[in-house]
């Protein structure tokens, strides 16, 4: 069921993968308010676009001959249209990235209620930590359901990245690539590397319960 669980994660999570724009990159709610912004840049650029706009270039052809055609000519509009298109498959990347970010959370976050999902799982909960490579191992307090706290942990991850990572400076489950294992000991690292690793360990200590 867990490897199942997970095959199903990553499906939903790489699907917005396309043309450089990730989820990760932005909230869901910036995905969508950049896609409106590349809509209406399409709208300005289709606007500029005139199919029956001509314009020539001279020949730099010095021989005549029969063989040799006049001037060019070209609709000098045509880079409009072309441009339009990118960027409406540019907002089609972010519709795809925002859509990607809210179901991952759905999923992860199947069995906690919107007030839940909002609440840093660790507070209170954590007896000691132990520095591992990339992050803690977390031992919660006693009478605490490991299970129950790792579940939560892993959609309130889901629910900082919705949210760009924003609006709880105090919780390391924000923190740049953060992730939950609970194959036999808790842990909760970051794929950042470097200061995201330091960052994590500083704000879990504070989680510790005192």
């Amino acid at each position: 069921m867990k490897r199942t669980h997970l095959m199903v994660a990553s499906a939903v999570w790489f699907a917005a993968c396309g043309h450089g724009t990730q989820p990760d990159d932005m909230s869901a709610r910036g995905h969508r308010e950049a896609a409106a912004g590349s809509e209406a840049e399409a709208e300005q650029h289709q606007s500029q676009y005139d199919p029956d706009s001509r314009a020539s270039v001279a020949s730099q052809t010095t021989v005549i001959s029969d063989l040799t055609y006049g001037p060019d000519v070209y609709n000098p509009t045509t880079p409009h249209l072309a441009e339009a298109q990118r960027l409406r498959d540019l907002a089609e990347d972010h519709r795809r990235a925002a859509a990607s970010l809210e179901a991952y959370e759905a999923l992860e976050c199947a069995r906690f209620p919107a007030q839940t999902r909002a609440a840093c799982p660790l507070l209170g909960q954590v007896a000691a930590l132990e520095d591992v490579d990339g992050g803690v191992e977390i031992s919660l307090a006693d009478g605490v359901r490991a299970d129950a706290i790792a579940d939560h942990m892993r959609c309130h991850v889901a629910y900082a990245r919705t949210r760009g990572r924003e609006g709880m400076d105090r919780c390391p489950l924000y923190v740049e690539g953060a992730n939950v294992s609970s194959e036999g000991a808790l842990t909760l690292t970051t794929n950042a590397g470097g200061e995201a690793v330091e960052e994590l360990r500083r704000l879990a200590r504070a989680h510790i319960a005192r």
